[in-house]
């Protein structure tokens, strides 16, 4: 029994031991945002034309795959249409696919609305309030 006490002991005094020597850091330090519906509505919109901007390569890529594997393994054939027609049909859909690759890449690179822009953008046009202004 006193085993266990003098090791309960030595782990309460262990505990204080490293809880004195530890270093302990705090940030809780807050900035907060107050704003209107419509002024979040329209920095939401904004942020998510962006988002549908940084995933807009993707569709044409995958498009442009595809055509091109049908152009490699195909053998057109007449139905509606001569062969060489349909060739012709697929070949200007790889074209106009690369096109709209080059065009996605180029408002990709254009596009640098990030989620800190967001903030930014919610922050601009505010009154910054100082804590005892705020009656903290």
């Amino acid at each position: 029994m006193a085993d266990k006490k003098d090791a309960i002991k030595f782990e309460e005094r262990l505990q204080d031991e490293l809880v004195s020597k530890s270093n302990r850091y705090y940030n809780l330090a807050q900035e907060i945002i107050i704003t209107t519906e419509d002024k979040l509505r329209i920095a939401l919109m904004d942020y998510a034309k962006a988002l549908k901007i940084k995933t807009g390569w993707v569709s044409p890529v995958t498009f442009f795959i595809t055509l091109l594997a049908v152009l490699t393994t195909a053998t057109f054939r007449d139905w509606i249409f001569p062969s060489a027609t349909w060739q012709a049909i697929f070949v200007l859909l790889t074209i106009g696919a690369g096109g709209w690759i080059i065009a996605s890449l180029r408002q990709l690179r254009s596009s640098k609305f990030e989620m800190n822009d967001l903030i930014q953008q919610l922050k601009k046009e505010s009154k910054k309030l100082s804590s005892e202004e705020q009656g903290t």
